[in-house]
């Protein structure tokens, strides 16, 4: 039986998009960081991890259903920082401001998957929106940037239109992503 990496996300209108861009450009330059590609920046809102490829209908119907209960959600991202931790960095990334809808939708979808028995964990941590723009490339002896050399405040803010569910193939060259279907 094949397996699949699969996650859900929502896509960031061109206009934003060009903002991390530059972002990851002017202020992302050493060889400590391995910049997430333009096309594939995304807000994750459910990873799910590994599964069943006999299951990718059943969380397609899934979205289907539960994207006709919800209208544009308003996204607003606002700061860059390392993380998740700062005192031992993974990635840089944008994080955003919790709001109710947001926080509605991924529970939704949440619940949805286990009550259709999809190989899914709850994550027991609380949400937090954010976009990766890169990940630390822990083979490079550059020293990593002082966090105040990459902190800013950066305004993100567009109104989700929809929701993506993507598949993560994990290559040498990071994770290469396709997508399995979009709702709107």
């Amino acid at each position: 039986m094949n397996q699949r990496r699969v996650f859900i996300a929502i896509s960031l209108p061109e206009k934003e998009r060009k903002k991390l861009i530059n972002y990851q450009d002017t202020r992302l330059l050493t060889d400590c960081f391995r910049h997430t590609r333009n096309e594939d920046l995304h807000l994750t809102l459910v990873f799910i991890g590994d599964v069943f490829d006999e299951q990718l209908a059943l969380i397609c119907d899934v979205l289907k259903e539960i994207s006709k209960d919800f209208k544009s959600i308003p996204i607003k991202l606002k700061h860059i920082s390392y993380g998740p931790n700062p005192k031992s960095p993974r990635l840089v990334w944008i994080e955003g401001l919790n709001n109710d809808q947001l926080t509605k939708l991924r529970d939704s979808i949440e619940e949805a998957l286990i009550d259709k028995k999809i190989n899914y964990q709850k994550e027991n941590r609380q949400f937090k929106p954010h976009i990766t723009l890169a990940r630390l490339n822990r083979q490079f002896d550059d020293p990593l940037p002082e966090a105040k050399d990459i902190e800013t405040d950066l305004e993100i803010n567009f109104e989700a239109q929809d929701i993506k569910f993507m598949e993560s193939e994990l290559t040498r060259l990071g994770a290469q992503y396709t997508v399995l279907g979009q709702y709107p």
